[in-house]
């Protein structure tokens, strides 16, 4: 959710083609260099507790992950108020 917010904030803020390809470059590397060291935390987890540990310290910050992502978005059941079929567009003629 944070990468799409910055994706599009470099997108909106740079209006010329090169500039928007600095921009996105710049994302890309921010995101591959906060990446990177997770599988050598991994590497250092698995040999340092055994695999083990290494399944369930993943399952536990995916489901941190997940609360966090469902607490932040908060979502609705409720439906639209108009579908997609009664909406008049200009082929509707």
């Amino acid at each position: 959710m944070l990468a799409q917010r910055l994706r599009h904030c470099i997108h909106f803020i740079a209006h010329q083609h090169d500039v928007t390809g600095q921009g996105v470059g710049l994302y890309w590397g921010i995101r591959g260099a906060a990446i990177c060291w997770a599988p050598l935390m991994g590497a250092l987890v698995w040999w340092w507790l055994g695999p083990d540990s290494l399944l369930y310290l993943a399952f536990g910050f995916g489901c941190a992950g997940a609360a966090i992502f469902y607490g932040w978005v908060g979502h609705s059941d409720r439906a639209p108020a108009t579908s997609v079929a009664e909406v008049q567009g200009t082929l509707d003629a």
